[in-house]
């Protein structure tokens, strides 16, 4: 019974279908002076890039993140904020839901929010 619970893990792990990417949750309640528009340049075509190693995923992700010009972020309202997160996803049924969050990091009206690693 071991071995072939052990083999049906092993098949399901070859043919999965789990990828890594770049996820934003945005929250913008002004738009005063609010200008993300060096985020918008940095995060790019990225927004529909899927990577499948961790390794790629985190190549892409510092580059990203190094990309932005935080001079030139500015978010306007204490509860307005561009967050992105570094994720794994993975099927679930019909749809893939985030299996697991790597790294986050946040630009709001204080400024960047250095990466946090999960």
């Amino acid at each position: 019974m071991a071995i072939v619970s052990l083999a049906c893990t092993s098949c399901s792990s070859e043919g999965t279908l789990a990828y890594y990417t770049i996820e934003p949750k945005v929250a913008l309640h002004s738009s005063g002076a609010t200008d993300v528009s060096a985020i918008d340049a940095a995060y790019g075509d990225r927004a529909s890039k899927q990577y499948a190693t961790e390794k790629q995923a985190r190549s892409e992700w510092n580059a990203f993140i190094n990309a932005v010009d935080d001079k030139a972020v500015v978010i306007e309202g204490e509860d307005s904020y561009y967050k992105f997160s570094l994720v794994l996803k993975d099927e679930k049924g019909d749809t893939f839901v985030t299996v697991k969050v790597l790294e986050t990091i946040d630009w709001d009206c204080t400024g960047r929010h250095n990466p946090s690693i999960h």
